[in-house]
C-alpha cells in the first residue's frame, strides 16, 4: 500500500509505517516495534519507516521536527487495529487497515507540529473517529469508516451552528475542516 501525502505536520505517508529512534510504549507491550526502512544521510532528511498493521504495512516519511502528538497517535491506532472481536460487548470489530491508513493520512494533513491532537476513538464497525472538544456544546468529529469513507460533524451550541459537509474526501478534508479546527 503506497500513497503520497503532503506534509502538513512534517509527515508524508507512503504506505503504513513510521519510525522513531525508539518506541518504548510498543516495546513494553511486546508488540513488534517499527523499523527504519532506510538510513538518513543528513539530519534534515526525512526519516523513512514502516508501521505494521495486521494486514498491511504503511510507510511514512517524517520530516523534522517530529510532532509531539505523532507517536502517541500511532500507538493508539495500532492498538485499535489489534482489538479483539466483540471488544465493546456489542460485536465490535478491530479498526480495519483501510480505516487506520486513511486516519493516518487525514491526521497528517490536518495537524501541524504544534497542533492539539484529537481524542482518537475506535468505532464498533471497524473505523476510527477523531474528536475535538473545547467545552460543553462545542465539538468537532471526523469519522473514518471501515472502508475509508470520511464524514465530518461540527456542533457549536453557543453559536447555534451545526455543520455536516457531504462528499468529504481525503483531498478536500483539509479545506473543509481547517477553519473548524482553528476555532477549537
Amino acid at each position: 500500500m503506497t500513497q503520497a501525502l503532503a506534509p502538513t505536520a512534517g509527515i508524508a505517508v507512503s504506505s503504513a509505517a513510521l519510525a522513531r529512534r525508539a518506541w518504548p510504549i510498543w516495546q513494553q507491550q511486546a508488540v513488534s516495534p517499527s523499523r527504519r526502512v532506510a538510513p538518513r544521510q543528513l539530519l534534515t532528511e526525512p526519516i523513512q519507516a514502516m508501521f505494521s498493521l495486521p494486514n498491511a504495512d504503511v510507510h511514512f516519511f517524517i520530516y523534522p521536527p517530529e510532532p509531539d502528538w505523532l507517536y502517541p497517535m500511532l500507538d493508539t491506532l495500532l492498538q485499535f487495529s489489534r482489538l479483539p472481536d466483540n471488544w465493546d460487548t456489542y460485536g465490535g470489530a478491530a479498526s480495519t487497515t483501510e480505516a487506520v491508513s486513511t486516519a493516518l493520512d487525514a491526521i497528517s494533513r490536518l495537524l501541524r507540529d504544534d497542533s492539539v491532537p484529537p481524542v482518537p476513538v475506535p468505532t464498533s464497525e471497524g473505523g476510527v473517529q477523531f474528536e475535538w472538544y473545547r467545552g460543553p456544546g462545542d465539538e468537532l468529529e471526523i469519522r473514518i469508516g471501515p472502508n475509508g469513507e470520511i464524514s465530518v460533524f461540527r456542533f457549536n451550541e453557543r453559536a447555534g451552528e451545526l455543520t455536516e459537509p457531504e462528499n468529504v474526501t481525503i483531498d478536500n478534508l483539509q479545506s473543509l475542516v481547517a477553519p473548524l479546527i482553528g476555532r477549537l
